[in-house]
């Protein structure tokens, strides 16, 4: 849960349904699952941060920054793609296969 409303703008929908679809086909996850956490986590405000210090679009924890490589997590493409990779870890029938009946985005 967010502390407050974040300062910045959400990401741009065209611009986000690039990276998620990204991140889904590098990950083989469902994009509808990418983009339904970055709107949880972050209303798709890059620069969000929670008051247990979790950061960016996906809100990741600084730990998981660095064990996922994320340099700035208040990069969209670098949150989505770090995030995405923490779902594929994530032991579940959404973390490992495409839900059928679902369209990129």
């Amino acid at each position: 849960m967010l502390r407050e409303q974040p300062a910045c703008d959400p990401v741009p929908a065209p611009e986000l349904a690039g990276l998620v679809n990204s991140a889904a086909q590098a990950q083989n996850l469902n994009p509808f699952l990418i983009q339904e956490v970055a709107r949880q986590e972050s209303g798709f405000h890059p620069c969000a941060f929670s008051s247990q210090g979790a950061m960016g679009l996906m809100q990741l924890m600084p730990v998981t920054q660095i064990e996922l490589g994320v340099s700035d997590p208040w990069d969209a493409r670098q949150s989505i793609e770090a995030g995405s990779r923490l779902l594929r870890q994530l032991p579940g029938p959404l973390s490992r296969r495409r839900v059928p009946g679902f369209r990129r985005i």
